[in-house]
């Protein structure tokens, strides 16, 4: 509860801003974040329209893949499945390696949400094949990817890809090792 009066705290002040200071060159980055705070908060229709909205607006190009990370995710939240795809599929082809990565395992989560889980898994690992270097989304990808193996009864194809998020280290290693004794308690009683 605490966290969420922070965040409507900081969402004051972010359109505070804009509204009284227009012209100011931090008008456009506080509209953003007022944006992001809808979205944190659950208002995902009153988020995603003001991104919407601030995209069209001259000077917010600097912030286009992190706009179109947010919209592609509050289309996901709101079961856009198609939007959702559209833009995370933008988002793949970024010239920045961290967005391309974003994008991709955005499709997968579009693909999973469609029950389309091969799909779904190739997306996952394409991330992990060609953004190693992306830990934190690579690590989700693999968690997704895992997940995807075990809807589709795939029990040692999900164990070894929650296996290499704990050998390499990456970020999510609890989850994966819970994820493992899950899947084994499961099929050890079946």
């Amino acid at each position: 509860m605490r966290e969420l009066g922070k965040i409507e705290g900081a969402l004051e002040k972010f359109d505070a801003l804009p509204t009284e200071f227009p012209d100011s060159e931090f008008a456009i980055d506080s509209a953003y974040r007022a944006a992001v705070c809808r979205l944190d908060l659950g208002k995902t229709e009153d988020g995603l329209q003001a991104l919407l909205k601030l995209r069209d607006v001259p000077n917010s190009r600097y912030l286009e893949n992190e706009m179109r990370l947010k919209i592609a995710e509050g289309y996901l939240e709101l079961k856009k499945l198609g939007e959702a795809f559209d833009e995370y599929k933008k988002l793949s082809e970024s010239r920045s390696r961290k967005f391309r990565a974003w994008g991709l395992y955005g499709m997968g989560l579009s693909y999973k949400a469609q029950n389309f889980y091969t799909k779904a898994i190739s997306s996952f690992m394409d991330v992990t094949w060609r953004h190693s270097d992306q830990r934190e989304v690579v690590s989700l990808s693999y968690l997704e990817a895992g997940e995807c193996y075990a809807i589709l009864n795939k029990k040692r194809e999900a164990i070894d890809r929650y296996v290499v998020i704990i050998e390499e280290k990456l970020p999510h290693a609890d989850e994966a090792k819970k994820r493992i004794r899950e899947l084994k308690r499961i099929y050890t009683f079946d």
